[in-house]
């Protein structure tokens, strides 16, 4: 036990003294809840990493590179027929699963040009590669009753497909290993405009 603590001291000093450096800074992702567990108060998921920019290729513009993971596990809710696309009809339950999910991000960003907005440059362009492994599976509460439409009780996603005729694969596992995306950010923004074609997370359907 007292070398573990020892360990993790040695650690978490190392990355003290890498950001304390200049060139590194701390990056938050994301974050997600389970409405399950505590309420949804607790993080179930959660992404994060690093950004240095001690590279500069264009004299006072930004030069950065990101590397940022995450995962964890969350739910969610699909409210459209699987059958003809069209959301689910009133007091129809929508499918309630659970998704457990790793990923990756390998960012590197340019800026260029100076803007009126201090520190930031006028446009920033974006290259980077997201990579995640998803797997969908039964809701923690299969067979609780929950107020969706109307209360009913949460079904597997087996019996979900099953009463609107459409049976899902055999496998619950969904693997996409990455996503190559080159878009351009808002002038001024430095960033609040990535986007990725990745698709969004609310869309996702178990499989």
């Amino acid at each position: 036990m007292h070398k573990r603590l020892t360990l993790v001291l040695v650690l978490v000093l190392l990355g003290a003294m890498v950001f304390a450096a200049g060139d590194w800074r701390y990056v938050f992702w994301n974050l997600d809840q389970h409405p399950e567990i505590l309420g949804g108060f607790l993080p179930t998921q959660i992404g994060m990493g690093a950004g240095w920019n001690g590279l500069h290729f264009i004299p006072d513009r930004r030069t950065e590179i990101q590397m940022l993971a995450g995962g964890g596990y969350y739910q969610r809710k699909m409210w459209q027929n699987p059958t003809n696309g069209l959301p689910l009809e009133e007091d129809t339950n929508p499918l309630i699963y659970d998704v457990m999910e790793y990923e990756w991000r390998l960012r590197f960003s340019q800026g260029f040009l100076p803007s009126n907005v201090e520190g930031k440059d006028l446009w920033t362009v974006y290259a980077g590669y997201d990579g995640f492994f998803t797997r969908t599976m039964d809701s923690m509460v299969t067979g609780a009753s929950r107020s969706n439409n109307g209360t009913h009780d949460v079904a597997s996603v087996a019996d979900w497909f099953s009463r609107t005729v459409l049976l899902p694969r055999t496998t619950p596992i969904t693997p996409t290993w990455g996503i190559l995306s080159l878009p351009c950010s808002l002038p001024g923004s430095n960033g609040t405009g990535w986007m990725t074609n990745r698709p969004p997370r609310m869309a996702s359907i178990p499989t």
